[in-house]
């Protein structure tokens, strides 16, 4: 059972989920810019019930159902926009802990659940959610824009779509394969199948107001330089990891880098929830003790929104198992 401090609640863990970072964080290639120090619990997710409070805590009680992205660090520094994977700099150890029964973290960082979804459904929101908003918010998308997302099937494109039409963006295109071309276009997108086409050939001349790239280098390591050719002369692209190519002037690049110690933003999400103008596809549920398996899911790099974690069923699933082992 974790301690927890005077500004803390400790939560009984529901559920959590598997985002490409967590397997990433587990395998070591993250060390460069998110150290670890053991023994520590991963896990970014949560979703669960408040059990106790700290004293100096006066927005939530006990038997709250909440969730949170519980990343956070501790030592020296504080993540930054100017990190970045293999920069050399460390800016302190991660904290997280939604692979387990009970985390504890700050009240700060906590949001009461949406009360129109299960906790398998809260639990694989916050990250890819938070993420989305943080990143249509810094490409100032608005009523009458015209939005691209890269990777509009994976969980933060899921959110994305459906945030970028809440806020009034009058085309969003998307790129995925043809087998999510359904469910993407659902969601209020219009495809580009990525395996048959180039976005930047299909978008020429639309005056793209935003693009939001899920994906990073991997994916298209000209990604910045096609951007240049599609967006409006005042338009945003917005990423989740760095390229080493520059925008033409009046073009803004923004490295998003999630924040998550701050409610509010959950609370812009739990309203989109509750007005169901946002929701994330579970693609598969696996207990605790799965957690590698699912990690092996994720690396197919296939996966049609979120996997979740079923946390509260631990007991159940280890007691024939004696203590459990993981082999990351």
């Amino acid at each position: 059972m974790p301690p927890v401090k005077a500004n803390q609640v400790l939560i009984k863990v529901e559920a959590s989920s598997v985002n490409p970072v967590d397997w990433k964080f587990c395998s070591g290639r993250l060390d460069g810019w998110m150290p670890a120090e053991f023994p520590m619990i991963p896990g970014f997710d949560c979703s669960g019930t408040v059990v106790a409070v700290g004293p100096d805590c006066q927005r939530l009680k006990v038997g709250d159902e909440v969730w949170a992205d519980l990343v956070t660090r501790v030592g020296t520094g504080e993540m930054h926009q100017g990190g970045g994977v293999g920069d050399g700099k460390r800016h302190g150890s991660m904290i997280m802990g939604g692979y387990g029964e009970y985390v504890a973290t700050e009240e700060s960082r906590v949001g009461l659940k949406p009360n129109n979804i299960t906790f398998d459904q809260a639990g694989v929101i916050p990250l890819v959610a938070l993420t989305a908003l943080q990143a249509l918010e810094a490409g100032q998308v608005g009523k009458g824009q015209a939005i691209l997302i890269l990777g509009g099937s994976g969980g933060n494109g899921v959110c994305a779509i459906q945030m970028a039409k809440a806020m009034g963006a009058s085309k969003i295109y998307a790129t995925c394969s043809a087998a999510k071309a359904d469910f993407v276009t659902s969601l209020g997108a219009e495809v580009i199948d990525y395996t048959k086409q180039d976005w930047a050939d299909v978008l020429k001349g639309k005056n793209i107001d935003c693009i939001f790239d899920t994906i990073g280098p991997s994916g298209d390591k000209d990604c910045v330089l096609k951007a240049g050719t599609v967006l409006k002369k005042d338009g945003h692209f917005c990423t989740l990891l760095r390229y080493n190519d520059s925008l033409p002037a009046g073009m803004s690049n923004h490295f998003v880098l999630t924040k998550s110690d701050d409610f509010k933003d959950l609370d812009k999400i739990k309203q989109l929830c509750e007005a169901q103008q946002l929701s994330v596809p579970i693609q598969e549920t696996f207990p605790l003790e799965q957690v590698p398996d699912a990690f092996k899911v994720s690396m197919g790099g296939r996966v049609l929104g979120k996997l979740c974690i079923k946390v509260s069923q631990v007991l159940q699933h280890f007691s024939s198992f004696g203590s459990p082992r993981f082999l990351f």
